[in-house]
């Protein structure tokens, strides 16, 4: 029989004398918790397929990134001044 049916509430583990969950078992709960959300974030999709298309999106960042790089060199060259000078000018961070 259900307590629900009766109108009681269960009961605090505490106070039936069951310890409350150890630090570990309350991490595991919580990345179970994640994993469910992640997964119903995927809904549906081929995790591989998405790992390649990051991939492509990288690579394709990379090289727009490298060939901003040597134009910020031809034009530090140019201007007789260094890329740290050049990067500063146009307001750009030094590091990514």
């Amino acid at each position: 029989m259900s307590t629900s049916n009766i109108g009681l509430s269960s009961p605090n583990p505490v106070q039936c004398g069951h310890p409350s969950p150890s630090p570990i078992q309350q991490r595991i709960s919580r990345l179970e918790k994640d994993i469910a959300l992640l997964e119903s974030e995927l809904s549906g999709k081929n995790p591989d397929e998405i790992t390649a298309t990051h991939i492509k999106r990288l690579h394709t960042y990379n090289e727009i990134k490298d060939t901003t790089q040597a134009l910020i060199g031809k034009l530090a060259v140019l201007n007789n001044t260094t890329i740290r000078a050049v990067h500063e000018d146009l307001g750009l961070p030094l590091i990514d």
